[in-house]
């Protein structure tokens, strides 16, 4: 047999020093629901290392070297593709480490059948993840009812006993299937029983028909990529430390977010612009084409990082041209985007076509503020972008009228985005009147009830804002605005909200204080605003080291901290099939890998407008600007 060592020769088994202080620990008991130490797991680690190296694990459990456990998973991948997967959970008699035996055995019989293909010639290292679980407790009556909602994603594995068949889920695999608890107790159901049907019931009818619902913990080590060190990962990351978010850190975040919006161009000669949602587990898009307003805003973005102080001029260069290419490419329908799908029989279309950047108030809105961030003069002088302003301009006429507000099909949620975009036309573009931009904005605030404001954010108070620098005056709703922050910080996550296990959820926004928080990307919609208001003396009095600018940085960085969390970084790449084309993507939520366009240019956003109002305090004075 060949060594897999010459072809999946991996990294050292080494800790970084600031893990080898995490390694004195105790073992753990044969009944210990916690996992074992990490000290255990690295060791474990260790010894699958050397047996993937070798291209075979004994053909008996070792004895000695290798901790008690609950139950062990061990994944291989070569190339971002899964190419052996192994696990087992202990039973009751179990000599210690037999579970990891079984799981590695497992992964590495696998690997051995799938020889590297041609394209693994320059990456032909096999890295390696292993999760140790603790002893599986049983889902308490509470838990049955949602285990969805009441067990942590990303840390709690589940486990299903049928008779003498006990067969689990471990957190990572859960992860790695974007699914959830609940979902993953259906799945083995279904599969224990053959019986499809399982796979949708409550887990109290599954517990009804003689089943045991388990849940445990696990120590989970992963190599990040080819040749790197093996890390302690939490919920398949690490967690970002908020001392990180230097001015400097924050120009790195902004630098890699627009690299990754960049990377989204459609790759073909096509001006489709930018693609749909990425999948970083599979490593593909699964919309060919984004939508316009998402297009949009990601061009706004992308302008913006060009005018952000402390970002490389180089990368605002390319951003910029970025910003550009993106617009132009709205102003284009190419033939294939006019298609739609053809009945064979009838030969008529089954569905419309998909709309164009001007088909909808929202999208020719947003449109409008992206083509304002280049400027009035350079869209002026461009052909293309020319013909997306006055496209867009005349459907946003119709949006919002003086004497009859907003349209019947602008959207609650679209009319902050529309009347920022009325108020762009007005002030870059010299298109209609403060009469009409003051209007828009007003109904706004007037139409959307004070519980509901967040949702209008960042738009609504980017557009107050602006229109009351143009004409010379204070923010008109500065009141409501600062309401708005103060609410949005009594439902930001601390540390006191949140045990050990949810450091990473820190700085997050939920407006709910259920027992399990669920902070999603959507924090950054409020957060890009409240990092304006920042450097607006007037909503923000004071400098950086007085006043209330201090305090509200504090907490603003608290929960960029947050969005860098679930920015995909090098310790995630273990689990990605195309780890450098996720790098930077904004997941969806911790436990949900998927990475919108929406999720990448808001956080953008936000970074930018946090680098520009550190930017304002620094060179503000306790006597003022």
């Amino acid at each position: 047999m060949v060594a897999l060592g010459l072809v999946l020769a991996g990294a050292a088994a080494t800790p970084a020093f600031s893990q080898r202080l995490q390694l004195e620990a105790e073992p753990v008991s044969e009944n210990s629901v916690a996992p074992p130490s990490p000290r255990e797991t690295m060791d474990a680690y260790s010894v699958v290392r050397g047996w993937v190296d070798a291209g075979e694990a004994p053909g008996a459990a070792p004895e000695g070297g290798l901790p008690r456990s609950g139950g062990a998973s061990v994944v291989l991948m070569r190339g971002g593709r899964v190419v052996g997967r192994g696990q087992a959970m202990s039973a009751p008699g179990d000599a210690p480490g037999r579970a990891v035996w079984a799981a590695a055995r497992e992964a590495i019989t696998e690997a051995m059948r799938h020889a590297p293909s041609a394209a693994d010639i320059d990456r032909p290292v096999v890295t390696i993840s292993i999760e140790l679980a603790g002893a599986p407790v049983p889902l308490s009556d509470a838990e049955l009812i949602s285990p969805a909602m009441t067990l942590a994603p990303g840390l709690d594995g589940v486990a299903v006993r049928r008779g003498q068949t006990l067969r689990a889920a471990f957190p990572g695999t859960i992860l790695r299937r974007n699914t959830d608890a609940g979902r993953a107790i259906g799945a083995i159901a279904a599969e224990m029983t053959g019986d499809v049907e399982d796979a949708l019931a409550p887990a109290q009818t599954l517990v009804g028909k003689g089943m045991t619902l388990y849940r445990f913990r696990v120590s989970h080590v992963a190599e990040p990529g080819p040749g790197a060190a093996a890390v302690f990962v939490h919920r398949g990351g690490r967690v970002v430390d908020v001392g990180e978010l230097t001015t400097r850190g924050l120009a790195v975040f902004a630098e890699g977010l627009a690299g990754h919006l960049e990377a989204r161009r459609w790759p073909g000669v096509e001006r489709f612009g930018l693609l749909g949602m990425f999948d970083p587990i599979a490593g593909r898009h699964e919309a060919m084409v984004e939508a316009p307003t998402a297009q949009a805003v990601a061009a706004l973005a992308l302008a913006r990082v060009a005018r952000t102080p402390g970002v490389d001029p180089a990368v605002g260069v390319r951003a910029r041209r970025a910003a550009r290419g993106v617009l132009a490419d709205l102003a284009v329908v190419e033939d294939a985007e006019r298609l739609a799908p053809l009945d064979p029989g009838s030969g008529e279309q089954v569905s419309p076509p998909p709309p164009t950047a001007w088909d909808g108030a929202a999208s020719a809105a947003a449109c409008v503020v992206a083509l304002g961030e280049l400027g009035a003069q350079a869209v002026a002088v461009d052909p293309e972008l020319s013909a997306l302003r006055d496209r867009t301009l005349r459907r946003l006429d119709r949006a919002f009228t003086s004497d009859d507000g907003f349209a019947d099909d602008v959207g609650d949620g679209a009319r902050g985005l529309v009347a920022y975009g009325v108020v762009r036309a007005h002030t870059v573009f010299t298109h209609g009147d403060g009469a009409l931009a003051r209007a828009a904005v007003g109904a706004a605030y007037r139409d959307t009830p004070s519980n509901m404001l967040v949702g209008q954010m960042p738009w609504l108070g980017w557009a107050d804002i602006e229109l009351s620098h143009a004409q010379g005056r204070a923010v008109a709703a500065s009141d409501l605005l600062r309401g708005m922050r103060a609410t949005v910080w009594e439902h930001q996550l601390t540390h006191a909200d949140v045990g050990a296990d949810d450091q990473d959820l820190i700085g997050g926004i939920v407006f709910t204080r259920g027992r399990t928080p669920l902070p999603t990307w959507h924090s950054a919609r409020p957060l890009a605003l409240i990092a304006t208001m920042l450097g607006q003396a007037r909503l923000t009095p004071g400098w950086a080291r007085g006043g209330e600018a201090p305090g509200e940085m504090l907490r603003l960085l608290d929960s960029v901290r947050f969005l860098r969390q679930l920015a995909a970084g090098e310790a995630s790449g273990h689990r990605y099939a195309r780890p450098g084309r996720a790098m930077w993507g904004v997941r969806q939520a911790p436990w949900d890998q998927r990475m919108g366009t929406d999720a990448c240019s808001l956080t953008l956003l936000t970074v930018c407008e946090t680098l520009r109002s550190m930017d304002e305090l620094g060179r503000r004075t306790a006597t003022g600007p």
